[in-house]
Parts: C-alpha cells; sequence; structure tokens
C-alpha cells in the first residue's frame, strides 16, 4: 500500500545579486504530487485468512463523476540509451502534476518530460514538470515548480493540456523483460488535476491508469541491465 499525497509547496531558491541590486532569496508557489510513500503494514502480521473470500461490492458510488476521475493512457518502452526507459502518456483532462509508480524498483527518476501536440501550449508546456523520488524506490512524483510562470506563459494555465503527448526518460532498476518465475512488471500513472465542477475550480487526484509494458520479450541471461 502506498500514500500519495498533492499540495502546492513554496520552493525558495537564490538569485544572486545584480548590478542593478536585485537578487537574493526568491519564493515561488509550484504544485506536485509526492512520489509513493510505503504504507506500514506491520498491524496485520500474523493474519490469517479464513477462507471463505471476501465478496465484491457491486453497489456504486451515488456521487456522480465530474470531470475527474481523469482518462489516461500511456506506455512504457526500451529507450535507445542502454539503462533507460521511455514513458509516455496522454490525459483527456489538464493535468497540473502526475506520480509513476511500479510493483518493481525504479532507479531513475523521470526528466523533465517533453510536451508535444496542439493544445494549449504544446511545446512550451515542456521543462515545466520537476520529478522527484527514492532511489531505489517504488516509483516518483512531478510537478510544477513556478505555478505563477506557468499560468502566465501558457493559454490555458496547466502543465499537461489534455490531448497533449509527454514524454520522458526513466529507469527501471531491472529491465522490465519477462522472466521465468517471476511477476511481471506494471506500472500506473497517476493524475492530478484542478477540474472545473460547475462554476468553481476544485483539486483532485485521479485514480492510478495503469500503463502499457511493452518491447522488452523474454530476458536474455536473467542479468541486470547495463
Amino acid at each position: 500500500v502506498f500514500l500519495l499525497v498533492g499540495g502546492e509547496p513554496s520552493v525558495t531558491s537564490f538569485i544572486a545579486p545584480n548590478a542593478q541590486g536585485g537578487g537574493g532569496d526568491s519564493t515561488t508557489v509550484g504544485e506536485f504530487l509526492q512520489a509513493p510513500t510505503p504504507v506500514n503494514m506491520k498491524a496485520y502480521k500474523g493474519c490469517q485468512s479464513s477462507g471463505a473470500g471476501a465478496k465484491k461490492s457491486a453497489v456504486k458510488s451515488a456521487a456522480q463523476a465530474t470531470k475527474f476521475p481523469v482518462s489516461c493512457s500511456g506506455s512504457i518502452s526500451p529507450s535507445p540509451t542502454p539503462g533507460e526507459d521511455q514513458l509516455s502518456f496522454s490525459c483527456n483532462q489538464n493535468i497540473r502534476a502526475y506520480a509513476i509508480y511500479s510493483n518493481k524498483p525504479i532507479d531513475l527518476p523521470g526528466d523533465e518530460p517533453v510536451v508535444t501536440g496542439p493544445n494549449g501550449g504544446g511545446l512550451n508546456e515542456s521543462a515545466l514538470d520537476q520529478c522527484e523520488g527514492s532511489i531505489p524506490g517504488p516509483g516518483y512524483g512531478c510537478g510544477t515548480v513556478d505555478r505563477q510562470a506557468q499560468t502566465s506563459a501558457l493559454p490555458n494555465g496547466n502543465g499537461i493540456s489534455a490531448g497533449n503527448l509527454a514524454t520522458q526518460k526513466m529507469g527501471f532498476e531491472q529491465s522490465p523483460c519477462k522472466r521465468a518465475g517471476q511477476p511481471k512488471t506494471k506500472a500506473w500513472l497517476v493524475p492530478m488535476g484542478e477540474p472545473t465542477i460547475g462554476s468553481t475550480v476544485g483539486e483532485f487526484s485521479g485514480s492510478p491508469q495503469q500503463l502499457a509494458i511493452s518491447g522488452y520479450g523474454k530476458c536474455k541471461g536473467g542479468k541486470k541491465k547495463k
């Protein structure tokens, strides 16, 4: 079990003094979805199943979905650079932040994504998201460092516009190729955005969206990738 928390942290940076007397500390407001934090499950140690099996509830929530949960699709595939993998995804709503996590360790948190497409700021949406995560760890979180600059620079004021394609480099500790006797590598994208609900703007983290992992085939010799 993992916890992913989103928020709007203040980011303080230092600007070197200039001839006009400017410079010093500068504080901006970003928007971020943190890397997955493992939840301690030791309280359940020693528990045993009754064997009856839990029935899945067929009752759906009475609350009607607004513009979120957002729907995203994407994939992770081999990168031409050894030791790196390539993530690509697109969502049907504008998002400001996102996180990636996997059932296999990730040892290279994503770099700044390159965003392409005809919507919003297009290529201007690239290099606006910064990512961090434990190395190795279950995944990483990404978000906007300077929300004010982003809002003024983009037509819709969002990090990645709906329909645009975001591509970034990341890396698994071991290649996701198929290994005999081991579970398949799986990965999920968790998006965060600000949907318009009626005449107000909310803030929402979407449910995990599973990413396709393809192009790796069977492992050769079972060695760790270099």
